[in-house]
């Protein structure tokens, strides 16, 4: 037991030891600063390109399929054009003395003023074709042995009806040109824009597979440091499975070391592979067949195709006697009245886009009138606003006025009243003082029977009556020892004689 004990702290130790050099390997490489630097980076070197190059992927897509459908648009119209000048030979017919003169007029290059917009007037000009000058290929065109004929007019001998569905014919010609190099020119856009994505992603992938291979190098240096430590791992005898001969080799460098869950799950991968590889065989196995019947089918059709096509030409021998073009033979027996009514509906089209371009500009002007009326209307709303303001602040300085104002009135009212006040107080004083010795006097005379006044004094003054700030005060005076009531305003005194009454007897 205490050997076992000793084996375990043993094996423990090594592996301790293995680990901590592990760990000192890892933080040597981790920590040194060229590897770092150089993992960080080619990581954003590696993302910086990625996220371009995803971008110029889908706009060079986007263009491709736009430049496809020029090029589908470019085919049609020479398609359009081929059948226009089938259309032509076949209204001519056979042995016309007037072809040479009506293929001129055909073929005729004339220059189509488009509508120009003139500066201050909302008037538009446009000329007719048939004022133009010939081109200069066409400008020897005589017939043999006659004069020069005039393509403005139908010369004499010839269909006018001829003439005039040349003339249309000639239209339709001019309006397919002018497409097709419209068609051109954006294509030739379109194909130099994809040329400049095509080179930019060329050299991003390079910068990128540069940046890739650093990485991975960068990689495969990481994974070779990893590789060069060696580990401990302490194992039983019945973990072990790689034996020969039922006997454990003494050299275990080839062998691999897994996990149990690891191992189930390689186990569980072989059985999910086998039965996926049973399941691609049955859908090569239907895809087969498939294939087979598709094969059959179009063996099928094309036999089909064969006799179909053998049956037509029949039909157009026997009808026309000989072969002719099905788009020409549907462009000629389509109705007169189905051409005026295109011509009508071009001519129709160009009449609507001239008076929506006259509308438009009505709508500039008045949008432009508008914007006027509206920064008119918003310098007013500033004025009214500024004027409003200053009625408010005038109205606070007013009402400020008028309440420092009243402030001011009541303070002077109130000084004014105090002094009455005070006058008034000082007025019941005196009269006080006059009537308690008018009552001193009346009883003295009383008790000695006769008016008498004292020595050395005047008679007193009459009294006036009270005056009041607010409102009536009475005051009465009663007199208790004469028993009589003394007005609050009595009448002067008489003056005292100088002969004594006499005095009231008992």
């Amino acid at each position: 037991m205490l050997h076992g004990y000793f084996s375990f702290a043993f094996s423990c130790l090594i592996i301790v030891i293995v680990f901590e050099g592990f760990l000192t390997t890892c933080t040597e490489y981790c920590t040194s600063p060229t590897h770092l630097v150089q993992t960080s980076t080619d990581s954003r070197i590696l993302f910086r390109f990625i996220l371009p190059s995803v971008s110029s992927q889908s706009d060079l897509e986007e263009f491709n399929e736009e430049l496809e459908l020029k090029q589908r648009g470019i085919a049609q119209l020479h398609e359009r054009e081929k059948t226009l000048t089938a259309a032509f030979q076949a209204s001519l017919g056979k042995e016309n003395k007037f072809e040479e003169f009506l293929t001129k007029v055909f073929k005729k290059k004339i220059k189509r003023i488009k509508i120009e917009e003139q500066t201050g007037s909302e008037e538009e000009e446009e000329d007719s074709d048939e004022d133009d000058d010939w081109d200069d290929d066409y400008d020897e065109g005589t017939e043999d042995g006659g004069a020069a004929l005039d393509d403005n007019h139908c010369p004499p001998g010839c269909e006018p009806e001829l003439f005039e569905n040349t003339l249309q014919l000639r239209e339709r010609r001019l309006d397919l040109e002018e497409l097709l190099i419209e068609e051109k020119k954006s294509a030739e856009v379109l194909k130099k824009e994809c040329d400049t994505l095509v080179k930019k992603e060329k050299s991003m992938k390079t910068s990128r597979k540069a940046a890739e291979d650093d990485l991975e190098l960068i990689n495969r240096e990481k994974q070779q440091k990893m590789n060069e430590l060696d580990v401990v791992v302490p194992l039983r005898l019945h973990q072990i499975k790689f034996v020969l001969n039922g006997l454990v080799p003494s050299d275990l460098s080839p062998a691999l070391v897994l996990g149990m869950t690891e191992l189930d799950r390689l186990q569980k991968r072989i059985k999910q592979l086998h039965a996926e590889k049973s399941q691609q065989k049955d859908l090569y196995c239907e895809a087969r067949k498939h294939h087979v019947r598709l094969v059959h089918d179009r063996r099928v059709m094309d036999a089909n195709i064969e006799v179909l096509e053998k049956n037509c030409k029949e039909l157009m021998m026997l009808k026309f006697g000989r072969l002719v073009n099905l788009e020409t033979l549907q462009a000629l027996s389509g109705n007169r009245m189905l051409e005026e009514l295109k011509q009508q509906k071009f001519l129709r089209e160009l009449a609507d886009a001239k008076e929506i371009k006259h509308w438009d500009m009505k709508v500039e002007e008045a949008h432009r009138a508008l914007m006027e009326v509206t920064r008119c209307n918003t310098e007013l709303l500033l004025r009214m606003t500024n004027l409003l303001d200053q009625k408010k602040e005038l109205e606070n300085k007013l009402n400020a006025r008028q309440k420092k104002m009243g402030r001011q009135f009541q303070d002077n009212r109130r000084r004014a009243d105090q002094e009455e006040i005070r006058r008034l107080v000082g007025r019941v004083k005196t009269q006080s003082q006059q009537a308690e010795a008018l009552r001193r006097e009346i009883g003295l005379l009383s008790r000695q029977g006769g008016q008498v006044l004292p020595p050395g004094r005047a008679p007193l003054p009459p009294l006036a009556p009270l005056p009041t700030l607010r409102g009536h005060t009475h005051t009465r005076l009663l007199s208790r020892q004469g028993g009589c009531i003394l007005p609050p305003g009595p009448p002067p005194l008489t003056p005292l004689s100088a002969t004594p009454t006499p005095a009231n007897k008992d």
